[in-house]
């Protein structure tokens, strides 16, 4: 009895140490729906580089995942008045209102194909607090992607 308990906890640690455990993922998640496709893994606002793609993960429910680092400068800068939005193969960010917040990091940011998607959804809330309801879109993206 003895030999199987310590055989079992041996067991149990080489899983936890050897990287069958789940690891935290870094980076913040982006969330879109349908599939994205991007030609670089470098994120852009007006021309200039401020993070990269991480990972990028098809999920159920028609809803993508990238996994981004952005640089804390921009994050600082930006808060939580972002989205993200593919043109030309490339991820580009963008604001969605006048101000925002500060940026939370346990919240996925909103995504979308393309640069028409994300006019469509500003024009859509030109009356609503884009922040609120962009950061609602991500999380019912993330939802409808499972874990």
């Amino acid at each position: 009895m003895r030999r199987r308990v310590g055989i079992l906890l041996l067991l149990s640690i080489l899983a936890l140490f050897s990287g069958c455990a789940k690891a935290k993922q870094e980076g913040h998640a982006v969330m879109f729906e349908g599939l994205v496709q991007l030609g670089e893994q470098g994120v852009y606002f007006k021309g200039e580089r401020v993070g990269e793609v991480l990972s990028l993960d098809q999920g159920a429910g028609y809803v993508t995942r990238a996994m981004v680092r952005l640089s804390p400068e921009f994050i600082t800068h930006m808060g939580n008045n972002m989205a993200l939005y593919v043109d030309s193969g490339l991820l580009q960010a963008d604001t969605l209102q006048g101000m925002g917040g500060e940026f939370d990091p346990t919240v996925p940011i909103c995504g979308f194909g393309s640069q028409a998607a994300f006019n469509w959804f500003k024009f859509k809330t030109l009356l609503n607090d884009r922040v609120f309801v962009a950061r609602q879109r991500a999380l019912e993206l993330q939802a409808r992607m499972g874990p």
